[in-house]
């Protein structure tokens, strides 16, 4: 059973990771050309809705410390996005992910930082021989990851291997949050 910051960690990178996901989907792009592209729409309302659960699941003395976050209005959001899809207009959507998000996203990084320092994240710095990181990088490129992610992954497969059946129940939440804290989509296990 996750901590409770193990858990607060989790649902704010959940947070992160999906205003990350709409920032993507929607990059480059007008509200003349969202409004119109479905596709675009339905992944950002979905994201939306992730957003809405998660910041539902926030303890309410960290909602308190930002007023200015409309947390309610969020947590409603989620059943319209669920229930009234029909009441979803592409303009709040919109309106939403340029306006509220970026705010949004400010405090939870902000959070995420205060956590960080709470809990110790360690920065590793990686030298190798030239040779080395050109076929790190190549065999990386192989598997479809950067050199940073494939060498993350690789040393967290690696330390689970060693790890008792405690060690890996407890990590099974700090791991995906860890590739996600480094960019790395989380594919499951490392």
């Amino acid at each position: 059973m996750p901590s409770d910051a193990e858990a607060i960690r989790r649902w704010l990178t959940d947070i992160q990771h999906h205003i990350h996901m709409v920032q993507g989907f929607v990059a480059g792009t007008s509200y003349e050309a969202f409004k119109d592209d479905n596709l675009r729409l339905y992944a950002v309302t979905r994201c939306l809705e992730i957003i809405s659960e998660a910041s539902r699941r926030l303890p309410e003395e960290l909602k308190d410390r930002y007023p200015s976050i409309e947390w309610r209005d969020m947590a409603a959001a989620g059943n319209i996005y669920r229930h009234e899809y029909e009441d979803v207009a592409a303009v709040r959507v919109w309106q939403t992910l340029t306006v509220s998000l970026p705010k949004l996203l400010a405090v939870i990084e902000r959070e995420m930082g205060t956590l960080a320092e709470q809990t110790g994240w360690v920065t590793l710095k990686i030298e190798l021989p030239d040779e080395l990181e050109k076929r790190l990088e190549t065999i990386a490129q192989e598997a479809g990851l950067s050199l940073k992610c494939y060498c993350l992954r690789a040393l967290l497969k690696h330390l689970l291997t060693g790890a008792s059946p405690e060690q890996r129940d407890q990590w099974q939440w700090q791991i995906p949050a860890t590739l996600r804290r480094n960019g790395c989509e989380d594919r499951g296990e490392p």
